[in-house]
């Protein structure tokens, strides 16, 4: 890039930063308290920002027209994009609309974009950007072949489970029919702040089988591998009879119906992940014509590339002092008597550390704190950080 080029790229991460640093909750607190010093120091950056940002495009304008010259500016996707985020900028900056409450909310949700600017200063970030968007309808196929897959789960989910995440919020119930009247909870701790409350037999859940749709939700939550082990764990605890309460019993009679959540695990989610990322592999490597090569040139071109990497060793000359010179033949040595050595006195290290536990033996916290006052005369900064 040129000088040009490298200036609207420290604009672009200049007006990033704005961003970040406006956050709305803090200029409503500084348009409450009145002290809006800060928030108009932003301003005036970005509004300097967009001033640049406009220069930049009329002069890429003047030099390659807009639309209708054969190198266009809006022929260009990126700057398409880069267009559309200036405009709103512009908006933002010159239309005054922060009466319309809402608009200007949009609008500043919009500025976002300006991260995708910097895409373009790299060209491999940008050409895996472009794999994405020419892999999305492949990605949309595999979308509704992942969503068939959940159909077996989720109708295998709502016979097994329907109506088994429901429990009292008195844990002292064991059935549904006992789940009326009150009872009284602790609110403070002291006995002093109890209250009454009424009993209900609900499920306190926000995922649950059921119905078929909720089961396909919970599934599809459970495939990006976030709270997956809660759900797994409500499983668990369901009771042989509908309509008792649910439990972890200590001979877990319902344990087997872990395999049904690790089975999806490992179907909806690793394979769902794994598609995903084919698609895309595949449609780079036929964007970019690997697909149309042969096994045999595939491994020459990751020959090359394995080539480039390897750079030779700068190797030191042998000392003429004899005992730096035998120093020196027992450091340079490849799995040498030291380097055996210092491979035995690491892996007894890492054992030593690995042995320590609770209400271990005296013997071993002697050995251990001996290790310690060695490692530390041998390294004084350790007795800093470790007690």
């Amino acid at each position: 890039m040129n000088r040009f080029n490298w200036f609207i790229f420290a604009c672009v991460i200049l007006s990033i930063a704005v961003i970040i640093a406006d956050d709305p909750a803090n200029r409503r607190l500084a348009y409450d308290t009145g002290d809006t010093t800060r928030q108009d120091i932003l301003e005036s950056i970005d509004d300097v920002i967009t001033v640049i940002f406009v220069v930049e495009q009329f002069l890429r304008v003047l030099a390659d027209g807009f639309f209708f010259t054969p190198s266009g500016y809006l022929r260009d996707p990126w700057n398409f994009m880069d267009f559309f985020v200036i405009v709103m900028s512009c908006v933002l900056t010159f239309a005054q609309i922060d009466h319309l409450y809402n608009v200007s909310r949009a609008i500043r949700a919009l500025s976002c974009l300006r991260v995708l600017r910097i895409i373009r200063y790299f060209k491999g970030v940008s050409a895996m950007f472009r794999a994405i968007a020419k892999a999305l309808p492949r990605m949309i196929i595999a979308l509704i072949l992942t969503a068939l897959l959940f159909w077996p789960f989720a109708i295998y989910g709502v016979n097994v489970y329907a109506g088994y995440f429901y429990l009292c919020n008195d844990h002292t119930i064991i059935t549904k029919s006992d789940c009326v009247g009150e009872f009284m909870i602790e609110v403070n701790g002291d006995g002093n702040g109890d209250l009454l409350i009424p009993r209900t037999w609900s499920n306190p859940y926000d995922y649950s089988f059921d119905t078929i749709q909720a089961a396909v939700l919970t599934l599809f939550e459970m495939a990006s591998q976030e709270g997956w082990v809660i759900v797994m764990q409500s499983g668990r605890a369901v009771p042989s009879r509908l309509g008792e309460q649910p439990f972890i019993q200590h001979d877990e009679p319902n344990r087997f119906n872990t395999f049904y959540f690790l089975v999806f695990m490992l179907v909806g989610s690793i394979v769902f992940v794994q598609i995903f990322i084919g698609v895309i592999l595949e449609t780079f490597k036929t964007w970019n014509g690997i697909s149309l090569l042969t096994l045999e040139q595939r491994r020459w071109l990751d020959l090359r590339r394995q080539l480039r990497l390897i750079k030779p060793t700068a190797t030191p000359d042998r000392p003429q002092n004899p005992f730096r010179a035998r120093c020196y033949d027992l450091a340079i040595q490849k799995k040498g008597i030291l380097w055996r050595l210092m491979t035995m006195i690491l892996v007894l290290n890492v054992g030593l550390i690995a042995s320590q536990h609770y209400d271990q033996p005296q013997v071993l916290t002697d050995v251990q704190g001996m290790t310690y006052c060695i490692r530390a005369a041998c390294q004084p900064e350790l007795a800093a950080v470790s007690y």
